[in-house]
């Protein structure tokens, strides 16, 4: 299956021989993702839809996950390449990172081929005894919301069981805007205002995290349930609700972590000035310079990565299995090793010695897995990571949906709730924590589910 996605190859091979033109290189590069996402989509997405609408399916990893991850990694560079491709026709120190940025381009292009042939390796590979029952009422997904809320909500207060806590309450998101779309689709308005208000609650706790991703998950996952029963009319919300994320929440974000993080400030506080400051006529310049520097810098993180493709290995040797030991210590839990290194100050050393951030900032500037990858045994790391990565979200997939009946709760609400965290993707010694503790979790709650018999289920 996977010889006829040879021809992924295609626009990578074209960049790789226009090196030398660094325009045209990541040009090729960039335009090689959306080649990538035309053929996997359009021209063999079928065969990852069970020859259905790509709208029935979208929660595949082939769909939903390449989309996330890869479109982060590879088509938000355009806004930094932009500048700095503007800032290199009158000054020539520019040209230099114009190259780099070519490259760290046809890196991402390869990990993004990568990704897909992971994915693909696994694809279909389902226990086929397993009896699959793919539709729960509304009353099921009310108590899952309220099941998993409330465990998470105890977990969350055991020391050591936090990252538990963090899976319940995903998976209580997603099944609470679950609940909302099935009672659309029974025309029950009871369920349909429980789902609304679970949304709600959910959405207004994620603005006061300061953490952009948080308000964008929210609403990624309630245009993603919706778009099935409602396609003309989320597109067409889609567009302005984009625009309008993209103008507020960099400066939105900003303002809330610098007011409740270090200010002092109550988070609520916080959040009303960051509305007042952002619909201040006043301030309107600023924002747009905070946004074009989000667009630029933070988006894509492709400046960051340029730092790593220059510094490794020219200054510095591959870190070859020295990230992935570190990650195999992470998993081991503190209670254990009480003086275990924490993870996120281990995981910073690379990037202090990279010079991308000073040691003295506060601030968190966590490798991506293709710049881990890289780090480890460079294009060759990436492939192999990135295509393990592919493997195991494609397996994990086929694990829940067979655990838990299907694509409906399976898929959508269990695997998306606990691997959400792999949509985007984080530094090595996150990502396995990830997997080892997520797969935990699944088998976890399919149990809980089984003993309240709340799942029917042949077997494990």
């Amino acid at each position: 299956m996977l010889r006829k996605y040879l021809i992924l190859f295609f626009p990578l091979l074209i960049a790789v021989f226009l090196k030398e033109t660094p325009f045209w290189s990541y040009l090729i590069a960039w335009l090689g993702s959306f080649y990538v996402f035309y053929v996997t989509w359009v021209q063999y997405g079928y065969e990852f839809s069970n020859e259905q609408p790509i709208a029935e399916g979208i929660m595949h990893p082939i769909f939903l996950i390449q989309a996330i991850f890869t479109g982060f990694m590879c088509c938000t560079s355009i806004f930094y390449f932009y500048d700095i491709y503007q800032h290199s026709l009158s000054d020539p120190k520019y040209i230099q990172e114009l190259y780099l940025t070519a490259k760290s381009q046809r890196l991402s292009l390869l990990a993004h081929i990568a990704l897909v042939l992971g994915i693909i390796s696994l694809y279909g590979y389902k226990d086929k005894s397993v009896r699959i029952n793919n539709t729960y009422t509304p009353a099921f997904y009310l108590k899952l919301t309220l099941l998993c809320y409330s465990l998470g909500f105890v977990f969350n207060w055991m020391s050591g069981l936090n990252q538990f806590a963090l899976y319940l309450f995903n998976i209580s998101s997603i099944a609470g805007v679950f609940l909302l779309v099935a009672g659309l689709t029974n025309q029950q308005a009871k369920f349909i205002w429980l789902g609304l208000t679970f949304f709600i609650f959910n959405f207004l706790s994620a603005t006061l995290t300061g953490f952009k991703e948080s308000i964008i998950t929210s609403l990624l996952i309630l245009f993603v349930l919706l778009f099935p029963l409602y396609k003309k009319t989320v597109i067409i919300l889609s567009i302005p609700v984009v625009y309008l994320l993209v103008y507020i929440l960099p400066t939105y974000a900003g303002i809330i972590r610098q007011e409740s993080w270090s200010g002092g400030t109550t988070v609520e506080d916080a959040r009303s000035m960051a509305l007042e400051q952002i619909l201040d006529e006043n301030n309107q310049e600023k924002i747009k310079e905070t946004n074009w520097q989000f667009l630029t810098e933070r988006l894509s993180e492709i400046s960051m990565f340029n730092q790593f493709v220059g510094f490794v290995p020219q200054k510095r040797d591959y870190y070859y299995l020295e990230i992935v030991e570190n990650s195999l210590e992470a998993l081991i839990p503190r209670v254990l090793w009480p003086n275990k290194p924490i993870t996120e100050l281990v995981a910073m050393e690379r990037v202090y010695d990279a010079e991308v951030i000073n040691r003295n900032s506060i601030a968190s500037a966590k490798t991506r897995p293709v710049v881990d990858g890289y780090l480890s045994f460079g294009a060759f790391g990436i492939f192999i990571s990135i295509f393990l990565y592919g493997m195991f979200v494609q397996w994990a997939y086929n694990k829940s949906e067979n655990l838990f009946n299907g694509y409906e709760l399976g898929g959508i609400v269990i695997f998306n709730g606990i691997f959400q965290p792999l949509w985007r993707g984080n530094n090595f010694e996150f990502i396995l924590n990830n997997m080892v503790y997520g797969l935990l979790s699944l088998f976890l709650i399919y149990y809980i589910l089984r003993f309240l018999k709340l799942l029917n289920h042949d077997q494990l």
